[in-house]
């Protein structure tokens, strides 16, 4: 059967008792699972003898962890089991290894395929490291700051209107660097529209026209509501666009935008279950509802909206 193994790693500026103490507690996991972030309210069973616990949820389906093996502060193996009817077997470990600045946490799984499924290795292996990557991202802040200043709101359906645009568009990597190159797009676009005296009229929208995080590549639009004319001597990649008017289910991220992935993920999640009739010929987007340049990163709220039939 086809073989997989995903690996991930990062570094929390902590000591390794620190950071093994905060994932040996599965009463901790709750506020740094990226598919618990999804499911909030999913049945959870903690063992007894505090090695694992079960799972149960709607969106995220049910299952099994516990403890197969350990190295205090150094590693921790565990056994995971989803349940019928998506039953599969994996094997999970955590490495944590002292760094000059703290300790480096690698997290990794590893199991198999049924042969008929073996076209789905690399899609499936690609999410699952987007999974790791988010909930490391999630393992740090609770580390290093004692808690997770992350909040989903999952807001429902809910009718966007029609809009017209100005707006520019480019392209990135789905990787780490996305939301740095998309963070520089941006920054470029506002200061070329400072200096054109434009006053924007509505929070900015950012949509993603293909992310196909398998081929690494990510196009996407950023723009800024707007009736009046194209302010002159603007450059040529700037447009007016009119989006029309959809029909989305939102989900409402509170938090730095570093966990808007988390976020993002969650609302995937809720897709695929069939949560609402999502539709995939139709470009998600996201609304940056404050100011990042003069609202704490607690405070920021973006709203995820994917259209709906």
């Amino acid at each position: 059967m086809p073989a997989y193994h995903v690996e991930r790693s990062l570094e929390i500026n902590a000591p390794s008792s620190s950071v093994y103490e905060r994932i040996r507690d599965f009463h901790q996991w709750p506020a740094w699972s990226p598919w618990i972030a999804a499911e909030p309210d999913c049945s959870l069973e903690f063992f007894d003898d505090g090695n694992g616990y079960s799972w149960k949820g709607k969106i995220i389906g049910s299952g099994t962890i516990r403890v197969s093996s350990e190295v205090p502060n150094e590693s921790l193996d565990l056994d995971l089991e989803f349940l019928p009817p998506h039953r599969a077997e994996a094997k999970i470990r955590f490495l944590i290894s002292p760094t000059p600045t703290g300790s480096q946490v690698t997290w990794m799984m590893d199991g198999t395929l049924p042969f008929f499924l073996f076209w789905m290795k690399k899609m499936m292996t690609t999410f699952i490291g987007m999974d790791y990557e988010n909930g490391l991202k999630l393992l740090k802040d609770l580390v290093e700051l004692g808690k997770v200043p992350f909040h989903l709101n999952f807001a429902g359906l809910r009718d966007f209107p029609a809009q017209r645009l100005i707006s520019i568009s480019g392209e990135s990597a789905t990787d780490e660097t996305l939301a740095d190159s998309i963070g520089g797009a941006f920054n470029r676009f506002v200061s070329v529209l400072d200096n054109a005296g434009f006053t924007p009229e509505g929070p900015p929208i950012t949509r993603y026209n293909k992310f196909d995080p398998q081929k690494n590549y990510c196009s996407f639009t950023i723009g800024f509501p707007y009736s009046g004319k194209l302010p002159p001597g603007l450059p040529p990649k700037i447009t007016i666009i009119e989006r029309s008017a959809t029909r989305a289910y939102v989900v409402e991220h509170t938090g730095p935008y570093r966990h808007l992935g988390t976020a993002w993920s969650a609302a995937m999640q809720r897709a695929r279950s069939k949560t609402f009739p999502f539709d995939k010929s139709a470009a998600p987007f996201e609304i940056s509802i404050n100011d990042p340049r003069t609202t704490p990163e607690e405070e920021l709220v973006s709203h995820i909206y994917l259209p709906a039939k």
